[in-house]
């Protein structure tokens, strides 16, 4: 799965919520990223396929994005209470999932780089700067991309 799975979603279907929820489980299940599978559901409709559908298509990509969201301030509370591991382990689903804000990257990489795990750490600064990322994402994450591939040049010339 290194750095990203190539797996691509079908077009999204389904006319309501739970309908368009199958077909993304569907799609996870088969190795889809949730990132993949939320960009294809928030952009697969159209005016023509009229309020409810858009409503539903939305009302689905909420419900994705909110579980990817929910993973990041769960490993905060879980970092908070002394719970590193489970806390890494919601952010690699993340990472898994290529989720597209820092919060999670940024997070591995310091409690990598603590544990001394460098190659993990490595492995993280990479992810964030390798994710696929439409047009609009490229600019607004310019610097985030930047700073990470500071901290990579620091890990390497460290510790590789």
């Amino acid at each position: 799965m290194w750095p990203f799975t190539k797996k691509k979603p079908t077009r999204a279907k389904g006319k309501t919520s739970p309908q368009v929820l199958q077909w993304a489980k569907k799609q996870h299940d088969s190795g889809v990223p949730l990132m993949a599978i939320w960009d294809e559901i928030m952009n697969s409709t159209t005016i023509e396929d009229g309020a409810d559908v858009i409503l539903a298509h939305t009302r689905a990509g909420d419900e994705i994005f909110n579980a990817m969201l929910g993973r990041n301030q769960k490993g905060q509370e879980l970092e908070s209470e002394g719970y590193i591991d489970e806390a890494i382990s919601l952010y690699e689903k993340n990472v898994t999932d290529q989720f597209t804000g820092l919060h999670p990257y940024e997070r591995l990489r310091v409690i990598y780089t603590q544990q001394k795990d460098y190659g993990a750490a490595i492995r993280v600064c990479q992810s964030y700067i390798n994710l696929p990322r439409s047009t609009k994402l490229q600019s607004s994450s310019a610097k985030k991309v930047k700073d990470m591939q500071r901290h990579l040049g620091k890990l390497l010339l460290e510790f590789s």
